[in-house]
């Protein structure tokens, strides 16, 4: 059985989504103690893997993230054969309906640059997780999108992620 992983790269710390080997997570600059990082099989590293942070009550992108952005679709125009998915998530201001929109709206900025830059929308899957993850009390931490590679296709890229419990999921 595939476990699930669940990763981010908050303040220095590292994870990546997904389940088994199927998914790789766009690449971003090393925190200063190199974590120990594998993908599912335990052989290969996980590349890449990104999260873009948002300020507060925003879906507009921040200057440092459109380097993360437009690295993520450096690299999957060297990978054609894998696909990227986009899970937003907001911190827990906010009513739940209204966070679950928001978490979906950052998600589908990141799919605009990433279109800008070249990549296809039959290769992006929106997830929209909204408040589900966030800390209490509210963290900046929260509020951010995930991105991630896998070789899965969208439509099975979407059922996994709704059993996992994304609110919304989106792909063409």
């Amino acid at each position: 059985m595939k476990t699930i992983l669940m990763t981010m790269l908050l303040a220095g710390g590292v994870a990546a989504a997904g389940t088994g080997p199927d998914f790789v997570a766009a690449k971003s600059p090393a925190p200063a103690t190199p974590p120990t990082l594998a993908a599912s099989n335990a052989r290969n590293p996980i590349e890449p893997t990104d999260v873009i942070a948002f300020a507060n009550d925003s879906a507009g992108l921040i200057d440092s993230a459109l380097d993360q952005i437009d690295h993520a679709a450096t690299w999957l125009a060297a990978h054609p054969g894998y696909n990227i998915v986009l899970e937003g998530h907001t911190d827990a201001t906010g009513t739940p309906q209204y966070n679950a929109s928001l978490a979906f709206d950052r998600a589908a900025a990141v799919r605009s640059r990433l279109q800008a830059r070249g990549i296809t929308p039959d290769r992006i899957v929106l997830a929209a997780y909204g408040e589900s993850s966030a800390t209490e009390p509210a963290n900046i931490n929260d509020r951010r999108v995930v991105m991630y590679a896998t070789k899965l296709a969208p439509s099975q890229v979407a059922l996994r992620l709704q059993e996992r419990g994304a609110l919304r999921t989106a792909f063409q």
